[in-house]
Order: structure tokens, then sequence, then C-alpha cells
């Protein structure tokens, strides 16, 4: 092997130059073993690290919720996650968020520890909230739960709430016609007054009931307290009993 004059500079000075070590080549992988290397590697820089001394997340609190329907139609729970409000000069909008928590027959822990708002609700052709139930809450619930719902009517409830608009307003328009009949002494004014009112207000009463009827209404039940409720009530008769013979 030819070197340079530097070479034989350094070898005279120096002494002779001792050959430098090689490293041995390393096998090149193929490029399965490394995404399989890369994904391994991800997966553990991903994984959450659990440490023995951390507790384990608690269990839900709350009540084991079964809902029983008075008619055979799609019933569901809901829980309000928040609300907003906007208004503009076109007008005012409102809204709620929710989410389902579970549909009838339910039969799961439900967890209002928290005191979130819930409410039940019937559910339309589409899949959505059709009629729903005035809201509610589970911090107080414990043990088994039982909610007997009466779905809502949309057709009966769409109906009030028309029956009610339309009496509202025919009863506040007579009441106006009424007053300047009589401020103006007009009886082209009173009668028909009269007659607005007098029809609107039975009207707009016909309707609120309608409204109310429509709407899911609901009733809890705690079975813990059915299932023991006839040894309660001849225990309560025998205290009775007792108290009426010492009197």
């Amino acid at each position: 092997m030819h070197r340079g004059p530097w070479s034989c500079i350094e070898s005279v000075v120096n002494g002779p130059i001792a050959p430098r070590p090689t490293r041995p080549l390393r096998p090149a992988r193929s490029p399965r073993a490394a995404l399989a290397t890369a994904l391994g590697l991800a997966i553990t820089l991903a994984a959450p690290v659990i440490r023995a001394d951390e507790p384990a997340s608690p269990p839900p609190q709350g009540p084991r919720v079964h809902i029983e329907r008075s008619r055979d139609v799609p019933v569901s729970l809901y829980q309000v996650r928040g609300e907003f409000a906007a208004v503009g000069s076109a007008g005012s909008v409102y809204g709620v968020a929710y989410s389902a928590v579970c549909s009838a027959p339910c039969d799961r822990v439900v967890d209002g520890s928290e005191g979130q708002s819930f409410f039940l609700a019937s559910q339309g052709r589409s899949g959505g909230v059709a009629v729903a139930s005035k809201r509610f809450t589970l911090v107080d619930q414990r043990g088994d739960l039982t909610i007997r719902v009466k779905p809502g009517r949309v057709g009966l409830r769409f109906g009030g709430l028309m029956m009610t608009s339309f009496g509202l307003t025919g009863a506040i328009l007579g009441v106006s016609l009424l007053g300047v009949g009589r401020a103006m002494d007009q009886p082209s004014f009173i009668r028909p007054g009269i007659a607005l009112t007098v029809a609107g207000i039975p009207l707009a009463a016909a309707g609120i009931v309608m409204t109310i009827l429509g709407r899911t209404r609901f009733e809890m039940v705690d079975r813990n307290a059915v299932a023991h409720g006839p040894a309660r009530r001849r225990v309560a008769a025998r205290l009775r009993a007792a108290a009426v013979g010492r009197i």
C-alpha cells in the first residue's frame, strides 16, 4: 500500500504506524423491522404510567336507574351539559347542550353526585328529542331507583301551544278593544272586545292544559321502599293501635 511522504516522516519520528481497529459492520435492518421498532417505542411512550401508590379511580356514585314506560315508545335519559344565550339586533337565541345517558329500561348506575341536571324525553322519528320533561337531579338518590315515565305526545303539546298563543292574543286584543271602546264611548269596539275576551280566555286555558298533558311526565319510586312498604304499613298500624289503647 502506497503511503504519502508525511506517513514516512511520522513513521521515522513516532515509530511505525499501528493499524487502526475497525468496527464490525452491523447488518442492515429491513423496513418492516424498523417500522415495528418505531411503533413499539411510540406505544411505550404514549402508555400511561401507573404508580403503585396511586389510588384507583372510584366507582360511579349514584342510583341504579330503571325506567318504566306507560306506552311502548322510545324514552331516554339525558344529562344537561351546558346552556348558552345570545342577544342581537335580530333577536335572541337560547340553547341547551345535552347528551344521552341511557335508553329505557336503562338499568345502570347514573352518577349525579355533583348535582347535574337530567331530563327525560321521548324520541321522534329521526331519533332526536321530541317532548322533554322538566329537569331534576339525582344528588340525593341512592340504591335502586325506578322512574315511571308517561311519554309526551307531540301533537297534543303542539296543539296546546298553538291554542294558548291564539287564546292569549285574542284575550289581550279583546281587553284592549274594551278599554278603547269605553274610553271613546264606541259600541262598535265594545262588542268585538267582549267576544274576543270571552273566546280567548277559555281557549288559552284549554291550551295550557293540553300543553301540560302533552309534556313528558315522570314519577320517582324507591324500589327498596316499595319492597318493604307492606311491612312498614303493618308496623305503623300496630303503633297506632297501641297508642289508641293507651288513650
